[in-house]
């Protein structure tokens, strides 16, 4: 069995002697040991949001009127609506439990798009959001993420389950798309029957028509 002296370095562990990054085989165990302080009871960088900062209905309306003066508001999706969204990996190791990833997201309040000019393309607000499972399966062990729009919700999964496989950006207009039954989704669950599922892109562009 190896055994190493450690250095926890912005998510990534490297041996103190060598200087190197400790490479860790996929889906494999390890003993990890030091002392009671060296380890975080919470992950702050993954924090579920407070049931007092949910905003519900008008509260939210009001949020997005205020924070988005002048511009030309619509409400797209009611609150708890869900999208699936596919991740796939640019780079893999062995022991990855495939190439491609469908996760669910929720949205924990109404999600709402604005424009700032007329001939503007319509953006996002922000809502607070949650991914609550991997559809596919193919991930061994899975904790929800949290965040406060769809887009940082899209780059802290990546950030979250995927470190150094790939760019952690992805543009939730395009990708995200939404869906009214978990179980059917399930049933086709492939990259060709989600690429035909409407994008939020398409909601939000059909609004402002």
């Amino acid at each position: 069995m190896k055994a190493f002296k450690v250095i926890h370095q912005n998510g990534l562990l490297f041996n103190r002697d060598s200087g190197k990054r400790i490479i860790l085989r996929e889906q494999q165990e390890f003993l990890i040991s030091g002392e009671d302080s060296s380890f975080e009871e919470k992950d702050t960088l993954n924090i579920a949001p407070d049931p007092s900062e949910i905003l519900h209905s008008a509260a939210m309306e009001v949020f997005v009127t205020q924070k988005h003066r002048d511009c030309a508001i619509r409400k797209v999706f009611d609150e708890d609506q869900l999208f699936i969204f596919r991740v796939g990996l640019g780079k893999t190791k062995t022991g990855d439990q495939g190439y491609e990833y469908f996760f669910l997201c929720r949205i924990l309040e109404d999600l709402y798009s604005y424009k700032r000019t007329k001939d503007s393309f319509p953006r996002l607000c922000q809502c607070h959001c949650v991914v609550e499972q991997c559809l596919s399966k193919n991930l061994r062990l899975f904790e929800p993420v949290f965040a406060e729009s769809l887009n940082e919700v899209a780059s802290h999964t990546i950030g979250h389950f995927f470190s150094l496989k790939r760019a952690t950006s992805l543009n939730a207009l395009i990708e995200f798309k939404s869906i009214s039954s978990v179980g059917e989704v399930q049933a086709n669950l492939n990259s060709n029957y989600i690429s035909r599922l409407p994008s939020l892109k398409r909601a939000v562009q059909s609004i402002f028509k």
